[in-house]
């Protein structure tokens, strides 16, 4: 139930964006966790992230090869997390000449993900960031955004607002990539997806506050590539 999703970079939609919007304060428990929120968990988090490898390695897959990251040189990427995928990018996927940058909310995950990727400091950067939007990045310079598993915990709204931005941040031509919890497609994964909504809605800081979500709705102008991959977050 997880899908790899990759939009061409095109005209860019902006949404109007408070300076201080969804900087924390709760939020509907149904509508994810604010920036300031997610970051909080995913401080208490930390390591434990990395134990999620074996749910997350086959979407990630897709996602790194639908949305062609072996070609990237200026890759950028949403929620970083412990720096995993950043260290795969930079030592199985793309060529020497990549240059990444990673953003997170979570101050602990941005040391973890700077410590990890200490050995390429010279063309690896991690920021941390508060959820302000627009993204502290110049437009045009990326030629892929990739988000996995980040805005399936985010508040709708913002979420689309995100997402939006990345059209500014990439170049023409350039792709957003997205691996997300998503509605389900079949019998099995539609009862997943269901009883997962249901436990996000009463209880969401036991997932992580992510739901299933509806890609294509969040993204704007994209298109789904491959085809829904197996139950699971």
């Amino acid at each position: 139930m997880r899908a790899a999703l990759a939009g061409i970079g095109s005209t860019p939609q902006r949404y109007p964006v408070s300076k201080t919007a969804h900087r924390g304060g709760p939020g509907p428990r149904t509508e994810g966790f604010a920036p300031g929120q997610a970051g909080g968990v995913y401080d208490r988090i930390g390591w434990l992230q990395d134990t999620q490898l074996v749910f997350e390695a086959p979407a990630l897959a897709r996602l790194t090869a639908d949305g062609r990251l072996s070609e990237a040189h200026y890759p950028v990427e949403i929620g970083c997390g412990t720096g995993r995928f950043a260290r795969d990018l930079l030592t199985k996927v793309c060529g020497p000449q990549c240059r990444y940058v990673g953003l997170d909310v979570s101050p602990r995950m941005c040391r973890i993900a700077t410590a990890r990727l200490s050995r390429w400091s010279a063309r690896a950067r991690v920021m941390q960031v508060d959820g302000t939007l627009p993204l502290p990045l110049p437009a045009a310079g990326a030629d892929r955004v990739a988000a996995a598993f980040v805005v399936d915990l985010l508040p709708t709204e913002y979420a689309r607002q995100l997402l939006a931005d990345t059209q500014r941040v990439l170049a023409p031509g350039g792709l957003l990539c997205l691996a997300s919890l998503v509605q389900g497609s079949t019998r099995a994964s539609r009862a997943f997806s269901s009883a997962w909504s249901i436990l996000a809605e009463r209880a969401p800081a036991l997932l992580g506050g992510c739901r299933p979500v509806v890609l294509p709705v969040l993204g704007g102008r994209t298109h789904m590539l491959g085809r829904p991959a197996s139950p699971g977050h």
